[in-house]
């Protein structure tokens, strides 16, 4: 159907604000055990109770797979958001929307993230601070999932991807300086949070201060960007690179 692009822009709006605040629950959720990752085994092997808050690993690609409750939280909300909007009907794609708008402002909060991290690490020059270990951690994250986020095979890919965020474990990790750092996923995934919050508060804003008139061109020139940020690559690739050079000058300043 040929909706007006006030009503697409209003939709976003209300999406977002939900979106702003799932992060929190998503955590809420991981520290108190009602989501788990586990192996397809595992989760085959689990009493039927249990088995309600297991990601097994195929969730990924099956998306008959069902996921726990409290993953798909910020979508029930919308959907029930969605039911008591008055007098509108929403929009036929709202739901593949809402899935779009969770991969995009995701994607964003961790290329930001990663760069604030290189950035540090440039600041620290290897000292105590030496964030090399999370920006790798991180980066390698960003790698694997990447291509998912672009070609997702199933609805909840982002909340799939801050569940592995939230729940991976500190390791050992050899930096480029020299010696080993214990990476800081629980850190890592906080500051990804915080970041995703922003991010979607601020395309809150930028919907709300545009004016109706200009509605149609704000949809055209916002899904131009949602689709950059999913397809284009041109933000992580810079950024990757960039870690990836201070990562080889540190190795030279170690060396010598």
């Amino acid at each position: 159907p040929n909706l007006p692009g006030s009503q697409i822009a209003s939709e976003w709006e209300l999406d977002l604000a939900l979106i702003a605040t799932d992060g929190a629950t998503l955590a809420q959720a991981c520290a108190v055990g009602e989501i788990l990752c586990c192996t397809d085994a595992y989760a085959d092997a689990a009493p039927p109770a249990k088995r309600k808050r297991l990601i097994p690993a195929r969730a990924l690609t099956d998306p008959t797979q069902p996921l726990p409750a409290a993953l798909t939280d910020s979508f029930r909300a919308a959907v029930f958001q969605w039911s008591r909007d008055d007098g509108e009907e929403p929009s036929a794609f709202r739901a593949t929307s809402f899935d779009l708008l969770q991969r995009a402002v995701t994607r964003q909060a961790v290329l930001e993230t990663l760069f604030e991290l290189t950035q540090e690490v440039k600041a620290s020059q290897g000292g105590g601070d030496d964030r090399s270990a999370d920006v790798r951690w991180l980066r390698g994250k960003m790698e694997l999932w990447l291509p998912r986020l672009e070609k997702p095979a199933r609805l909840s890919l982002s909340s799939l991807f801050l569940v592995e965020l939230l729940t991976e474990q500190p390791a050992a990790a050899a930096i480029p300086a020299g010696g080993l750092r214990m990476t800081d996923p629980a850190g890592v995934a906080a500051r990804v949070l915080a970041r995703r919050k922003e991010v979607a508060a601020e395309w809150v804003h930028t919907l709300r201060v545009s004016a109706d008139s200009r509605a149609g061109l704000l949809r055209s020139e916002l899904q131009t960007k949602l689709v950059a940020m999913l397809v284009g690559g041109c933000a992580y690739g810079e950024v990757a690179d960039e870690a990836a050079g201070e990562g080889e000058q540190g190795a030279d300043g170690g060396a010598g």
